[in-house]
């Protein structure tokens, strides 16, 4: 009866549970249906057990499907397709795998320069549900009525532990132990990295010049401007530094990228080398190299001034430090990462999530490693600490001086307002003239887009508006309203008020501001995980990357402005002598080539490092049933002593056991911060640390399996372990 209650319960909460997800459609290759409809196939959106429902004869309305065409939402939706054919005016129909359409405006969508987008709700598998159920009240009924068949059961557990055996020893353990020697693994690492960096030679010569997004400037200026001390009230000086060193030493925009590429190399033989010379990994250090190699949405990054690239390639290396030195913690050790982490926050202030991370290591290291004293620990991450601080405190001062405010940037009220403006407080509290305005325009802006999850981080703090937008509110905005207050365009005064707007609202709105903490952290942790942003290495981006570099031609060739500093002048010159590439409507030779090894590549890896990802958490869910079993049935007694000593369940290499618990409280904690206070775009901020993701599956993979297999052992032997006699057992 406890289980058959259990189960109605699980079964009732989770069948309606529904997630949504905003993909982009491919309309380059759609087909023409009768005068004015489109076909199109609809793209993998989840894999099993999550289903996305279609319009079929029986059920013409089920679809959950919206079309976008530049963020106006077309229809009517499961509209009969004679009339998409023959009428059109934005009609679409949702039918299996395909999807039915037209444009707002009967025209070509494959010409006509649109973009389009959809989103779709999709929940968990109905009879996948149910099958869950069947099997586990059928388990529960025959643990009850079934209890005499001692002998069978034990001859069953006896056959589970020896399948789960053959496939921990001889399969996993293929990937975990050296299955290969050291020179065929340093042969092949040679050439996958090689290539890697060919690939990139070959695209930033084909290029010629960075892509560049409407959120480049804010880096590029400050260098510009500031070459020495680069940053500005929005930007910190990490990435402007980057693109000063590079513009300085190459005269060119390319140089920002060849920094980038530098990072990238470092960091991918920084983690590489660690796995296989730390956690004894072959295999799995190859695959974790190739995916850091040829993933496209890596390599997109990297060639876009934005700070993404930056910030996952210093979380890379940071982790790379912390595992190559958790046995040999030194006063230099907390000098390196104290620098390390002092960097990735210059890059991105976000990262103040790792600090937590470097204490709970420091915790590691004195706990699994006697030979620490509490002493050499607590001096390093003294040491490591005080170098975070003092630099923060001489780069805080330095902002002081330049913008009269001691602080990072004046970006972090403007960013929290961004992800809780729609709980804004408008009938009381502080700063009444501004609520009065916002009384006019807001509560529609919660009523129609944020109530329906469609969140405008850009219109609450930019003013950037769509097409549909714009019907509603004009010109009006959150942002324009505080700046009609304050009285002029000043940031600093602007990312106050609007910072204290946001916290009164949290303060007044606990449930709806943790509900939609929820929300960003799951449509960060997985929506956002993906292995393509945007469309850059292909031969349709060349018309967008034209358009745009002629734009970046104009920050260095045209007057602007700006201060006409020594660099400016510099890479002028450069750029008058060869701007390059692409950007002057030359197609390199080898280009298509190029651009299909990217896309099978990026498809094929993108499938292994998924399938990754499921095993290792499908072990982790074994382990800790196994776990749990062996300790209700006291068959296995873990302790902290036997957890401290090498010869432990936890196999001979515990680093692995500390790469987990590192890379999964990474990834966790940074997922967990920014939905706090900023998810915008999930694709490209989970961009920071989805290699961290990568990294913790290859090690919960490899470290699951030695205390799996030691565990299953134990308690099909049925032996009573305690702390000193593990080994002696296995």
């Amino acid at each position: 009866m406890l289980v058959f209650g259990a189960t109605v319960v699980g079964l009732t909460l989770i069948w309606r549970l529904e997630y949504e997800k905003e993909f982009q459609l491919e309309v380059s290759n759609a087909t023409k249906v009768g005068e004015f409809g489109w076909r199109i196939p609809i793209p993998p959106i989840t894999e099993f057990p999550f289903q996305v429902l279609s319009d079929s004869n029986d059920t013409p309305s089920r679809s959950s499907l919206k079309l976008y065409e530049n963020n106006t939402e077309l229809g009517p939706a499961h509209s009969v397709h004679s009339d998409i054919s023959n009428s059109g005016s934005g009609a679409f129909s949702h039918w299996g795998n395909w999807l039915y359409f037209s444009s707002s405006d009967n025209s070509d969508p494959r010409a006509n320069r649109f973009h389009y987008t959809a989103s779709v709700q999709y929940g968990l598998n109905k009879t996948a549900i149910i099958s869950l159920a069947f099997v586990i009240i059928l388990a529960g009924a025959l643990s009850v009525f079934f209890p005499y068949f001692k002998d069978a059961r034990r001859k069953a557990s006896d056959l589970r532990i020896s399948v789960f055996y053959l496939i921990s020893r001889k399969i996993l353990k293929r990937l975990i132990q050296p299955a290969i020697s050291d020179r065929m693994f340093w042969c092949a690492f040679g050439v996958i990295f090689l290539t890697g960096f060919g690939v990139r030679i070959y695209w930033m010569w084909a290029l010629g010049l960075p892509y560049i997004v409407p959120d480049s400037l804010s880096y590029i200026l400050p260098a510009l401007e500031n070459p020495y001390l680069p940053f500005g009230e929005a930007r910190t000086a990490g990435v402007p530094y980057l693109a000063s060193i590079g513009l300085a030493m190459m005269a060119h925009p390319i140089g920002f990228t060849m920094m980038y590429t530098a990072l990238w190399a470092v960091s991918t033989v920084a983690i590489v080398v660690v796995c296989f010379s730390v956690l004894n990994l072959r295999v799995l250090a190859l695959i974790l190299l190739a995916y850091l190699c040829f993933i496209q949405k890596n390599m997109a990054l990297e060639f876009t001034i934005l700070s993404e690239h930056a910030a996952r390639t210093m979380y890379l290396f940071s982790i790379s430090i912390m595992l190559l030195s958790i046995r040999r913690i030194s006063i230099l050790v907390g000098v390196c990462l104290g620098l390390a982490a002092f960097f990735n926050i210059m890059i991105k202030p976000s990262a103040m999530a790792f600090l937590p991370l470097i204490v709970i290591w420091y915790g590691l290291a004195w706990f699994f490693f006697s030979r620490h004293s509490a002493r050499r620990v607590m001096v390093s991450a003294g040491v490591c600490l005080s170098v975070i601080a003092t630099l923060m405190v001489l780069y805080m001062s330095a902002f002081d001086k330049r913008y009269n405010s001691f602080a990072i940037s004046h970006f972090d009220g403007l960013n929290l307002y961004a992800q809780v403006g729609h709980l804004t407080v408008l009938d009381t509290g502080i700063y009444p003239e501004i609520k009065s305005e916002l009384e006019e325009f807001l509560p529609l802006y919660v009523e129609k887009y944020a109530d329906q999850r469609k969140y405008a981080w850009n219109w609450l703090i930019y003013g950037a508006t769509n097409e549909e937008m714009k019907a509603d509110f004009g010109d009006r905005s959150p942002v324009k309203s505080v700046i009609e207050y304050v009285g002029h365009q000043s940031m600093k005064e602007t990312n106050i008020i609007l910072g204290e707007l946001a916290v009164e609202g949290i303060k007044q709105n606990p449930i709806k501001y943790l509900d939609l903490v929820a929300y960003t952290f799951h449509q960060l942790a997985f929506i956002g995980f993906s292995f393509n942003y945007a469309d850059f290495f292909s031969e349709k981006s060349l018309d967008y990357h034209r358009e745009q570099s002629v734009e970046m031609y104009r920050w260095f060739l045209e007057d602007t402005g700006w201060n006409d500093t020594p660099l400016r002048q510099h890479v002028r010159s450069g750029l008058e002598k060869n701007m390059g590439g692409v950007a002057e409507g030359e197609l390199p030779v080898g280009f298509s080539y190029v651009s299909e090894f990217i896309y099978w590549s990026t498809y094929y890896l993108g499938r292994l490092a998924e399938t990754l990802v499921k095993v290792g958490i499908g072990i982790l869910a074994i382990g800790f049933l196994l776990t749990l079993y062996g300790l209700a049935t006291r068959r296995l007694r873990i302790s902290a002593q036997h957890i401290r000593v090498e010869n432990s369940i936890w196999g001979a290499n515990k680093m692995l056991v500390i790469s987990v618990l590192l890379a999964g409280l990474c990834a966790f904690g940074y997922c967990l911060a920014l939905s706090l206070y900023s998810v915008s775009d999930p694709v490209r901020f989970l961009a920071n640390v989805q290699d961290v993701y990568i990294l913790t599956s290859i090690c919960l993979l490899a470290s699951l399996t030695y205390p799996l297999k030691r565990i299953a052992v134990l308690i099909g032997a049925k032996t009573r372990i305690t702390g000193n006699n593990v080994g002696e057992n296995v």
